[in-house]
C-alpha cells in the first residue's frame, strides 16, 4: 500500500515555487489547504491555465519556504529560528542581544563579499587555463591533466 502512495506522489501534477534560494514543490492540496482554492481552481493552476496571484505567491513562500515577509531573499524562519543566507541559525536568545546579532550581520556580509570575490577570480582564472588536473582520495599528485582546446 505504502508503495502506491509514494508512486501516486511521484506522479502527481505540481509546480514548483522559487524566490532564488530556496525551492519548493506546490501540489494540488498544499493549494487547496494553504490558499483556500477548490479543487478544480488548484487543479487550473496547476495545469497552467489560470496564473497564481502575487499575494498567493507570498502566503505559498511564507508558509512552505518559511520566507521573511519585508526581509531579502536567503533569510528564513526554520523552527522557530533565523536562518540566515549564508546557513548561520539565530535563535530568539541571540535576537536580544542585538550587539552580537549586528556583529554576525557583518561577519556575513564580509564573508559573502569574498567567497564573491574568490568566486570571480577562479572563473577567470579558469577561462584562462589551458588545462586541468584531476586528484583523487586526498593525494598532492595528479593523477591526470586534462588539456583544454580553445575553439
Amino acid at each position: 500500500m505504502k508503495n502506491f502512495h509514494s508512486k501516486k506522489s511521484a506522479l502527481a501534477k505540481r509546480i514548483k515555487l522559487s524566490d532564488g534560494y530556496r525551492t519548493a514543490i506546490v501540489f494540488e492540496n498544499d493549494l487547496v489547504e494553504i490558499c483556500g482554492f477548490s479543487k478544480s481552481h488548484a487543479n487550473k493552476i496547476i495545469n497552467k491555465k489560470q496564473k497564481l496571484s502575487d499575494a498567493h505567491k507570498e502566503l505559498l513562500q511564507l508558509k512552505l519556504l518559511g520566507k521573511i515577509p519585508g526581509w531579502p531573499p536567503g533569510w528564513y524562519v526554520i523552527d522557530g529560528e533565523i536562518s540566515c543566507p549564508n546557513g548561520y541559525l539565530v535563535n530568539s536568545i541571540q535576537m536580544e542581544n542585538f550587539s552580537f546579532f549586528m556583529s554576525i550581520m557583518g561577519d556575513i556580509h564580509r564573508d559573502l563579499n569574498r567567497l564573491q570575490e574568490e568566486n570571480q577570480k577562479l572563473r577567470k582564472e579558469l577561462k584562462n587555463s589551458s588545462e586541468i588536473r584531476v586528484y583523487t582520495n586526498n593525494s598532492t599528485k595528479a593523477e591526470r591533466t586534462i588539456r583544454l582546446v580553445k575553439k
